[in-house]
């Protein structure tokens, strides 16, 4: 007698988790379907605009550089084991002059196995190589230490014409500081 009220109980649960979903979801009707992605569209725009907070006002062609409004801090070990450090979503990305760098770097474009020009978007590195899109010329950023207003621009040596260390053709990533040249701060939208 017990056994088989167990056994009814069993069977009514599995039931109801076979048939609940079925119920609650059908991918067959279009409608529905329609329905459930204009609603986690307008989901995720209320979260682009309110959340957020990164808007784009305008796009301009041909800019030759840009103003970071904050750089990605250095970050110890500590902070990076932490889950909870308000950085960790960036932990494995560019940080200080390496996030900095990674805006004057040339774009790479991703191959494949047999070396084909993948459509997949390449990655940044500072090796200027035929094919790579460059990056931007400068990089502006203020300094929280004196408050000022600093231009980044890549400058590429060859130590290998004045040090026979280096081998023949390697070109090195220089990243070159001066204060910016513009007086006026850049146009906030």
């Amino acid at each position: 007698m017990k056994h088989a009220r167990t056994a009814k109980l069993l069977i009514t649960v599995l039931l109801t988790a076979w048939l609940l979903p079925a119920r609650a979801y059908d991918p067959n009707n279009r409608a529905e379907y329609l329905a459930k992605i204009k609603e986690a569209e307008a989901y995720y725009k209320e979260k682009c605009e309110k959340v957020a907070g990164i808007r784009i006002y305008k796009t301009v062609p041909e800019v030759e550089g840009v103003f970071l409004m904050k750089v990605r801090p250095n970050r110890s070990d500590r902070q990076l084991a932490d889950p909870m450090w308000p950085g960790a979503a960036f932990g494995g990305g560019f940080y200080g002059d390496s996030y900095i760098r990674s805006f004057l770097g040339y774009e790479h474009r991703a191959t494949d196995a047999n070396g084909v020009v993948s459509s997949v978007r390449g990655y940044i590195n500072t090796d200027k190589r035929p094919g790579s899109l460059p990056g931007y010329r400068w990089v502006e950023v203020i300094d929280p230490k004196d408050g000022q207003r600093y231009r980044y621009s890549a400058r590429y040596d060859e130590p290998w014409q004045t040090d026979k260390s280096y081998l023949k053709g390697y070109i090195r990533f220089n990243l070159v500081r001066a204060p910016s040249p513009s007086k006026t701060p850049p146009a906030m939208p």
